[in-house]
C-alpha cells in the first residue's frame, strides 16, 4: 500500500462492480495526510471483510456425518466424514464451523487438526452447548475469522493518530510524497576487473556505473541524516 493503491475511486458504486479475471492495473496515489488515508483504505478493508465474510460462510458439506472423540488434551474432537469438506483443500488450523439448521440453532467451532481423502478432524474451540448423541449429520462451512482485518483497521488507525507510531521515512513512503533521492557520489575505479575474469567491456561498465549511481531502495541510514535536516540536498558522506 505504500504510494500506490488498486484503481477502485471511493464514490465507485461497489453493488455494480463486476468480478475480473485479471487484477486492476494499479494508480500512483498521493495522500495529504494519514486521516485521508484511513478514510480511503478504512473504507476498502471494511468492503474487504464484508467481501470475505460473505464467501466464508457459504455451506461446505450440508450432509456431513460427524462422529465425536476426544484430544489429548481432553478437548472435543469433531471427525467430520466428508469428501466434500476434504477435496476443498482445508490446511491445519482453519477455522471450520459445524452447526444445525438455517439460520443455526447449534454451533459449534473449531480448528483443523488432521485431513486425509474422506474425513477431517476438528478440535472444537467452542460451541453453544453439548451435541444430543442422536445427532450425527451436520452442515460445515468456513468459520469467518475477523482477527486479520482488525489488525489492519488497528494498524490503519495508529498511523492516523500517532505521529510517532513509525519514523518519518516511512510515513512520507506510504502517503506517495517522498521526494526522489539524489544520486550516489561513486568514485570508479579505472578499469573493471577481477581475478581470472576479462575486463568489462564498455556497455557492461556503463550497466555497473548506472547502478552504483541509483539510491538503495530500502530505508538506509543516509535517509535518516536526510530527513533530519529538513530534506535539503546534502552530498554523501
Amino acid at each position: 500500500m505504500c504510494g500506490s493503491i488498486s484503481a477502485v475511486l471511493p464514490s465507485a458504486d461497489v453493488a455494480r462492480t463486476q468480478p475480473s479475471r485479471t487484477s486492476p492495473p494499479r494508480v500512483p496515489v498521493t495522500f495529504s495526510s494519514f486521516q485521508q488515508y484511513e478514510a480511503v483504505f478504512g473504507t476498502l478493508l471494511f468492503l474487504s471483510s464484508d467481501a470475505a465474510r460473505a464467501e466464508e460462510v457459504v455451506v461446505i458439506d450440508s450432509k456431513a456425518n460427524v462422529k465425536w472423540d476426544v484430544g489429548i488434551d481432553r478437548s472435543p474432537v469433531a471427525v467430520v466424514l466428508s469428501r466434500l469438506l476434504a477435496s476443498s483443500n482445508p490446511a491445519v488450523g482453519d477455522n471450520l464451523a459445524i452447526f444445525l439448521g438455517a439460520p443455526a440453532t447449534w454451533q459449534a467451532i473449531g480448528s483443523v487438526l488432521h485431513v486425509d481423502a474422506t474425513s477431517v478432524a476438528i478440535s472444537i474451540t467452542s460451541w453453544t452447548s453439548q451435541p444430543s448423541p442422536d445427532v450425527t449429520v451436520f452442515q460445515v462451512s468456513k468459520a469467518w475469522n475477523s482477527l486479520p482485518f482488525e489488525r489492519m483497521l488497528l494498524a490503519v488507525s495508529c498511523f492516523a493518530r500517532s505521529e510517532f507510531s513509525m519514523s518519518r521515512y516511512l510515513r512520507t513512503c506510504i502517503l506517495g510524497v517522498l521526494p526522489p533521492l539524489p544520486p550516489l557520489r561513486v568514485v570508479f575505479p579505472p578499469s573493471w576487473s577481477a581475478p581470472g575474469l576479462r575486463e568489462l567491456n564498455d556497455p557492461q561498465r556503463t550497466a555497473v556505473e548506472h547502478a552504483c549511481l541509483l539510491p538503495p531502495p530500502l530505508p538506509h541510514p543516509r535517509a535518516a541524516w536526510y530527513w533530519q535536516d529538513g530534506g535539503r540536498q546534502h552530498g554523501n558522506k
